[in-house]
């Protein structure tokens, strides 16, 4: 991607997806920012820079679940976090971290677990 010129927008945004279990889901960067569970095509937009300031996951689901969180650059996966999550308890990460036009970044349970994630980012969009 090239260093953006010109005129564009940088937006504090949230994005969610609920009731995220076994089935890899990609999270949204384009309006509402409201993932399907099971959808795992969205990609980071061109002319877009994402700033991931953190994330909140909620597990609501009986027992521990294991939360597996990844991130695609287009040539290769990396597991960029494991983490148990306890039963109706949250875990926080505010890691910070940049992704670019055609990264992914997914979430997916070990089990058919019931976990809500709300994700906080900020959105550079130089496409307009």
């Amino acid at each position: 991607m090239a260093i953006p010129s010109g005129s564009g927008t940088e937006v504090l945004c949230r994005g969610t997806i609920e009731t995220l279990s076994n089935s890899q889901t990609a999270h949204v960067w384009t309006s509402p920012y409201r993932a399907t569970t099971g959808t795992d095509t969205a990609v980071v937009p061109a002319n877009t820079i994402i700033t991931v300031l953190g994330f909140i996951a909620t597990n609501t689901a009986s027992g521990t679940e294991n939360l597996r969180c990844y991130l695609h650059d287009g040539t290769g996966t990396l597991e960029i976090l494991y983490q148990d999550i306890p039963e109706a308890s949250v875990f926080a990460w505010n890691d910070r971290f940049v992704l670019y036009p055609g990264d992914k970044w997914s979430f997916k349970m070990d089990t058919s677990a019931d976990v809500d994630i709300v994700t906080t980012f900020i959105k550079q969009d130089w496409s307009s």
